[in-house]
Parts: C-alpha cells; sequence; structure tokens
C-alpha cells in the first residue's frame, strides 16, 4: 500500500517515455525498411529538417504533445481507480 503514489508516477513517466524513441529509431534504422519503425517523431524531424516544412513540423508536434497530455491524465484516472489512491 506504501508503494501505490510511486507506481502511480511510474507508469505515468513510462507512458510519457514510450514517445520518445526517436534516437533509437533513427540511429537504428532511419525509419526503415519502408516505413515499418517509423515512430511520430521521427515524422516530425522528417518534415522540419528533410523536407523544410517547418509549419507541418510544428503543428504535428503540438498535436503530439496534446496525444501525450490525453494518454496521460487517462492513465492516471484508470490507475488511481485501479490502485486506490485517495482524491486528496
Amino acid at each position: 500500500p506504501g508503494l501505490r503514489g510511486e507506481l502511480l508516477v511510474a507508469v505515468v513517466v513510462t507512458v510519457i517515455a514510450s514517445f520518445r524513441n526517436f534516437d533509437l529509431v533513427y540511429n537504428l534504422t532511419s525509419g526503415g525498411p519502408g516505413n515499418a519503425t517509423d515512430v511520430p517523431v521521427l515524422e516530425v524531424y522528417r518534415r522540419a529538417f528533410q523536407y523544410g516544412d517547418v509549419g507541418s513540423a510544428a503543428a504535428l508536434g503540438v498535436t503530439l504533445v496534446l496525444i501525450i497530455a490525453c494518454l496521460t491524465v487517462l492513465v492516471l484516472l484508470g490507475t488511481r481507480r485501479w490502485l486506490g489512491v485517495n482524491e486528496t
């Protein structure tokens, strides 16, 4: 019971970190073969630096931040209910 808060923080940090795969994918495969290992952050990089479309990359980045925020809220609500953490 004493680890419920720590477990909640660990779950939220893991969800956020799952979207930060850019360096590993870019260095190993650059999103290939084809687009098999493509991740959203790699698409932001491509639009900004390879295609020169900074506005589209910024819009995609903001959309990605909003998606991560929504997923974080959903995980927080789900794990709070599952763990039985009081809302104090």
